[in-house]
């Protein structure tokens, strides 16, 4: 008798971690991982600084009216831009498509993890069925 109400007790707090301490970890972890992929990519930062040069490669206008060297500091500063731009912008995609990715994923595995049980008693269930022939 001791033995039946003792598995008892271990079923009731196996199915209260189950839908308490284990679900609350693994929101902590589903949590983690999407602040770690914004810090990973950190897409904010990209946004302020969208146009700023490539690599801090800026030429220098120099020191007097000359119109040549003004004008290829000017072009070589815009294609520097340019190519912090584009390059900005394909991490800013990539860095979103993560984050939308790790949710959906972490979204999949919280609603998995609440449904386990009931999935593991249908098995148990259709295993016996399929055991005896039913």
């Amino acid at each position: 008798m001791i033995e039946a109400s003792q598995k008892q007790n271990f079923s009731i707090g196996l199915v209260i971690w189950h839908y308490s301490g284990a679900l609350k970890g693994l929101l902590k972890v589903w949590r983690n991982f999407l602040v770690f992929t914004l810090h990973y990519f950190p897409v904010k930062e990209l946004l302020k600084t969208l146009f700023a040069h490539w690599r801090r490669s800026a030429d220098s206008y120099g020191k007097g009216l000359d119109i040549g060297r003004w004008s290829r500091a000017f072009l070589g500063n815009m294609i520097s831009r340019g190519v912090g731009a584009v390059a900005r912008i394909f991490i800013i995609i990539i860095g979103l498509v993560a984050e939308v990715l790790v949710f959906f994923f972490g979204l999949a595995i919280i609603l998995i993890w609440i449904c386990l049980p009931v999935f593991v008693v249908i098995g148990l269930f259709s295993g016996i069925g399929l055991l005896f022939g039913l």
